[in-house]
């Protein structure tokens, strides 16, 4: 026997009470009628919840009624129940109400039932309606049965020990994830399949004990879709279930199983806690760092540890320096790497050959259809605009297929979505969320995004997710671009994108890609930050660090030189401290050691070409800079040198040091 507890019936069914409570009532009247089959309905049914059913002669129905307030406040309604139904149904002849409240005991001597009771029956009585009542007396009794008992634990069991409906909804959370991933290529109806079996099996082999594991790739290279190829082959054998990081930008830890009902995070450690093998995976773990509230998600973390679980975190291999560090410095936390890697240009030239498609004669094309989530875009569109695409205008052809959808949709469409997604990225930036709940779109254009797979419902938050990291990269990119474009001055440009770690982490790759694309175009913008004091110091600060850290820093200091050493080398300062602060990585072979040892330690090294970039200019330019100078440039030396015996650079830093 179980104690019903009609709190917890409201704490488990939040929002839905009337709802199961009309369904456990059409249980309990199904079983006490010995009815196997169940009892037809109509949508909205008048009077009663169900066509009434025949018994022993006598046609009987039954109505469910769960109220907040007191019986005696709702005795008309409970009347007017009683007409509609013999109306629509003249022969019934009688009704069981089910109600979750007691009836309270007339206060008038001598007198059991009250006078609001009387009422209703006499009411009954007029329409040729018998009333029985089911209330909680009668439950208890239904519910005690052995042939009730599934009804008294899915309705009234703790919800620690009915945690089946959490599972199911953090599978379904899992699923939707993973659905728009997709782990191959269709070309001319043939499957271009890219074999990632090795780093599948390796990660595999790595689940029988619980370890921590980071997987890194380019953007598109496939680390989803190899997250997803694991995932079908044990989501029925074991427990395994995916989050964006991003998600766990909360308060208070609870609140993500909360979505779900009225769920703890001890009770989703605790009905695993008997699990051997269990994995969760921590999808673009880079937004990790980017999370106002940390305390969150390293409480989940610490029990995920305690409670033995596999955890795969998966990360853009440009932040993977900062995972690691993070990892080291912050969650003192082991882990093992394994990278992902782009196409190589002789596996691109076998499918070209094998599939019967010519490779672009663009440079930078070719190198951008290395990675998966490209070549398939490229093959999109190939039968349209064939190898001869360069890569400004296929960023803007595929924007066109994929966000406007043009081929498709007139012109105000185009627009509306274009419109809808740029706020969805936008509100997503500021509000440093997952789910959106978008203000400015309209349901229809919703829809439309979501058919074509650029975004995604979730039916428990009641709110909107971007299907794929490089929908949201596109939509940013576009949000930095117009605002450049369209701004009077830098200050302004700055001022309407935003100061968030997200819009200051694709604001960094929009400038990467400006530098590649042609620095002079770009150099009126950089020179002015250099001087503008309306532009805040952290957007100086993350121009330099772009800079040092690109392909092209030595271009730039070829460009700015004479900038860099003026006004007593200002410029010139702030690099050296930005190379030292933030232009490092960690140091793998010494970090095993402080592991072991558990020394509160992390050593690094220099990252970036902007090192050797420094260091050539100081070298060149060393008959300009007095022996004062030595106060900052010293420890630059020191530091490259210590880290980098051999090279040029490094002769050149001994140089200018001893000389």
């Amino acid at each position: 026997m179980r104690e019903l507890n009609w709190n917890l019936f409201r704490a488990k069914f939040n929002g839905k009470e009337r709802e199961c409570f009309e369904n456990l009532s059409y249980q309990l009247f199904c079983a006490e009628h010995s009815n196997r089959v169940g009892i037809f309905r109509f949508k909205n049914q008048t009077g009663i919840e169900s066509e009434p059913i025949k018994v022993n002669e006598e046609l009987i129905g039954f109505q469910a009624k769960f109220y907040d307030t007191k019986i005696s406040e709702n005795k008309d309604e409970i009347i007017g129940s009683i007409v509609k139904a013999k109306r629509e149904n003249p022969e019934l002849s009688k009704i069981l109400f089910y109600l979750n409240q007691e009836f309270s005991e007339s206060s008038v001597k001598g007198k059991k039932h009250p006078k609001y009771k009387i009422e209703i029956e006499e009411e009954a009585k007029k329409n040729k309606i018998t009333i029985e009542w089911r209330v909680p007396s009668h439950f208890e009794r239904q519910l005690a049965l052995p042939e009730n008992d599934y009804l008294a634990e899915f309705f009234f069991d703790n919800i620690n020990n009915n945690i089946v409906a959490l599972l199911d909804s953090l599978e379904s959370h899992t699923d939707s994830l993973l659905f728009q991933i997709q782990s191959n290529i269709i070309f001319n109806n043939q499957e271009i399949k890219i074999d990632r079996s090795q780093i599948v099996d390796s990660i595999n082999d790595k689940l029988d004990i619980p370890r921590n594991i980071i997987l890194s790739g380019e953007g598109g290279s496939g680390k989803t879709a190899i997250i997803k190829d694991i995932y079908r082959k044990y989501k029925t054998k074991l427990p395994f279930y995916v989050f964006k990081a991003v998600e766990f930008n909360v308060q208070d830890i609870n609140s993500i199983f909360k979505r779900y009902g009225d769920y703890s995070l001890k009770d989703f450690i605790d009905i695993h806690s008997s699990e051997p093998q269990k994995v969760i995976v921590f999808d673009s773990a880079e937004r990790i760092s980017d999370l106002e509230y940390q305390e969150a998600f390293k409480e989940f973390l610490s029990e995920l540890l305690q409670s033995s679980w596999t955890i795969i975190f998966t990360t853009r291999l440009s932040y993977l320096d900062d995972l690691r560090f993070q990892f080291y410095s912050i969650y003192r936390l082991p882990f093992e790497e394994i990278s992902i890697g782009n196409l190589n240009i002789e596996e691109l030239i076998d499918f070209s050959q094998k599939h019967d498609f010519e490779l672009p004669i663009n440079h930078k094309m070719k190198y951008i259809i290395q990675n998966p989530f490209y070549l398939d875009e490229y093959l999109r569109i190939y039968s349209t605009y064939g190898n001869t695409i360069v890569h400004k205008q296929y960023k803007e052809i595929i924007w066109a297929r994929k966000i406007q959808n043009s081929a498709k949709s007139n012109h105000s469409i185009c627009v509306a979505r274009e419109n809808c997604f740029l706020h969805l990225v936008k509100s997503r930036s500021e509000q440093g969320v997952f789910y959106i709940k978008p203000s400015n779109c309209k349901e229809n254009i919703l829809n439309l995004l979501k058919q074509d797979e650029i975004i995604e419902y979730d039916k428990n938050s009641g709110s909107y997710f971007i299907s794929h990291d490089i929908y949201e990269e596109w939509g940013l990119n576009v949000v930095i671009e117009r605002a450049f474009n369209s701004s009077n001055d830098h200050a302004s440009f700055f001022k309407e994108i935003g100061s968030s770690l997200v819009i200051r982490r694709s604001f960094r790759q929009w400038l990467s890609d400006k530098l590649f694309e042609n620095i002079q175009d770009i150099k009126p913008f950089i020179e002015d930050s250099f001087t503008n004091h309306e532009i805040e110091s952290f957007w100086k600060d993350e121009i330099l660090t772009s800079i040092l850290l690109s392909d092209y820093s030595q271009e730039f200091f070829g460009q700015f030189k004479n900038k860099i050493i003026e006004n007593d080398f200002n410029i010139l300062k702030k690099i050296i401290f930005l190379l030292r602060i933030a232009c490092k990585e960690v140091e793998d072979s010494a970090m095993h050691k402080l592991l072991i040892d558990n020394l509160m330690f992390v050593f690094t090294k220099p990252k970036g070409f902007g090192w050797e970039s420094t260091i050539n200019l100081i070298y060149e330019n060393k008959k300009d800079f007095p022996l004062s100078t030595l106060a900052f440039t010293l420890p630059l030396f020191s530091e490259w040198c210590s880290k980098n015996k051999r090279g040029d650079t490094t002769k050149d830093g001994k140089s200018t040091n001893h000389d």
